[in-house]
């Protein structure tokens, strides 16, 4: 009598191992996809976050040691001085003293997504201080008191990126503010 050799694999045994694989694998990858995605939403989140704080903090540090706001600009170009509204902001120029030919700080939200600071009287900014912001809003903080005559201002810094959306706000007041 021959012996026979049940040394390898049937076919039914093959089909079975390689199911068991593709499901195992499956379920191996879509909890590497889904932490890859939870990882980059907490990236963008973070770098939101973190553009945001950079730039309020150097506002607010600028607004601080002004007198005043001796120019801003809407989006539109147009110059909103005597506004006393909430305004999606452009350009907004600081005072720093009593004397016209001083230094100024200037803050411009530029190529549609940056804030860019400057000093000086030429009125350009040339310092990249945060990317990702689609808005800077500015509104006077004294009811009925236009930007001229304000004594701080309410900042909300909008960023987006990826469609993730971060929004800071604060209030400041010109330490040292003309009366």
């Amino acid at each position: 009598m021959k012996k026979i050799n049940n040394s390898g694999l049937t076919l039914v045994e093959l089909i079975l191992t390689l199911g068991l694989s593709a499901i195992l694998i499956s379920i191996i990858w879509s909890f590497f996809i889904n932490n890859i995605k939870a990882f980059n939403i907490n990236e963008t989140e973070l770098e939101l976050q973190y553009n945001a704080q950079v730039a309020m903090d150097k506002i607010a540090k600028e607004v601080r040691e002004s007198i005043a706001i001796s120019e801003i600009v809407d989006k539109d170009g147009n110059d909103i001085i005597y506004s006393s509204k909430k305004e999606d902001v452009k350009r907004v120029i600081f005072r720093c003293n009593e004397h016209a030919m001083e230094k100024h700080h200037i803050f411009e939200n530029k190529l549609g997504d940056r804030l860019f600071y400057g000093i000086g009287m030429d009125k350009s900014s040339y310092i990249e201080i945060a990317n990702n912001i689609s808005h800077l809003y500015i509104e006077p903080i004294s009811y009925g008191k236009c930007f001229k005559d304000t004594n701080g201002i309410n900042i909300e810094l909008e960023l987006d990126k990826d469609g993730y959306k971060k929004v800071l706000e604060s209030s400041i007041f010109f330490r040292n503010h003309e009366k």
